[in-house]
This record gives structure tokens, C-alpha cells and sequence, in this order.
């Protein structure tokens, strides 16, 4: 399944860089959509009818790929983790998961994992929703430990998309700070960042493995 997700991520990389898209950054998306609320009617104004309800088969593919993280939170008593990442697309306020898309390895004691993992490309239930990556410290004998998340809308994402015209592939990266969760994880230490890559391509021709 790895492989498979690999080798078709590789292609719609490949597309990309037929296309002659650039990159945009995910981190100064979320903070002008997020922290200074800048954006967002621009942002329904672009997706227009393409993403009516009801008509998420149109929508483009999500390629994503957890590629790695910098100093992350010490959570074990070697002054390390065993980071991990689980990301799902939750409500637009990261509250309520509503699909599981992935799980990476966990890495042994490094505050500076590289996972380094494309996704089998996914298609969002609904374009108000977020993707939420969320940072886990695992432990053998208790609950694994709570090591922050960052939020990332799918509007944007697809407002970008379509700004491209024809369906181009969207190409955005960026490192995204972590973010605590004071509502469920109120006395867990976070730190550090993760880097995230997210292609959007609509599945079709060279897409295909």
C-alpha cells in the first residue's frame, strides 16, 4: 500500500512540474485563514459551484506526504519521543473526526523525526472541513502521549485549485507550528513543528497506477 501510494503521489508530482506550478506556502495559507480571519469570503467565492454538495466526485485528489518534524516536546524520560502522526478530516473546528486517512510509523527517540510518508490520495467528504494532523509520543506501557496538532482547511486549498483554471495541479508545503489542545490535553507540553506537503490533482490519465 505504501508503495502503491508512493508511486502514484510521484505522479501527480510529476504533472505538477509539467504544469510549471508553484509552490504555495501551507503555513501562510492557514495563518491568513486562521489567526487573522483574512481570506475566507474570497475563499467561498472561488469554489462557486464547483463544490456544491453532492458533488464531491468532482473534487480533486489530495496527495499528501508527513514528511518530518523539529524539535518536538521531550515526553519520554530520555529527554526523547517516539513521535508519530495520525491524520484525519475532522469539522471545520478539528472537534469531531469525520474519516481516519492515515497513520505513520513511529520513530524511536528523536525530536526530529523524518517520516518522510505519502497517503493513498484521498478526496474530502466536504470542502468546509480540515485536515488535522495530530503529533502522538507512542508508549509501550501507557496511553500514548498528546505531542500538539496543527489544522488545515480543505476551502483554501480548493479555492487555489481552481483559481489555476483547467484543473491544474495546486502544489503547497510548508513547516506548521504545533499547536496544544487545551480542552482535551490541558497539562501536555507541546513544541516544535511538523512538514507537510499537499498536491491537489484531479485523478485521470497519467494519475492512474
Amino acid at each position: 500500500a505504501a508503495a502503491a501510494a508512493a508511486a502514484v503521489t510521484a505522479k501527480a508530482k510529476e504533472a505538477a512540474a509539467e504544469a510549471e506550478v508553484g509552490t504555495i506556502s501551507l503555513a501562510e495559507l492557514v495563518d491568513e485563514y486562521y489567526m487573522r480571519g483574512e481570506g475566507q469570503e474570497e475563499v467561498t467565492s472561488a469554489l462557486g459551484r464547483a463544490t456544491v454538495s453532492g458533488q464531491a466526485g468532482a473534487l480533486p485528489a489530495l496527495f499528501i506526504t508527513v514528511a518530518g518534524g523539529r524539535e518536538l516536546a521531550a515526553k519520554d524520560t530520555n529527554g526523547l519521543s517516539d513521535p508519530y502522526v495520525v491524520v484525519r478530516e475532522a469539522t471545520a473546528d478539528g472537534a469531531k473526526t469525520v474519516q481516519r486517512l492515515h497513520k505513520t510509523k513511529a520513530l524511536r527517540e528523536t525530536l526530529d523525526p523524518e517520516w518522510n510518508e505519502p497517503m493513498p490520495p484521498v478526496r474530502a467528504k466536504d470542502p468546509a472541513h480540515t485536515l488535522k494532523f495530530t503529533v502522538w509520543d507512542r508508549d509501550r506501557f501507557s496511553d500514548d502521549d498528546f505531542m500538539g496538532h496543527v489544522l488545515i482547511p480543505i476551502a483554501p486549498l480548493l479555492a487555489a485549485f481552481y483559481a489555476g483554471g483547467a484543473g491544474a495541479p495546486t502544489y503547497f508545503e510548508g513547516w506548521l507550528d504545533l499547536r496544544p489542545d487545551p480542552a482535551k490535553h490541558a497539562h501536555e507540553e507541546v513544541s516544535g513543528a511538523i512538514h507537510i506537503h499537499v498536491l491537489l490533482a484531479m485523478l485521470g490519465g497519467k494519475l492512474h497506477t
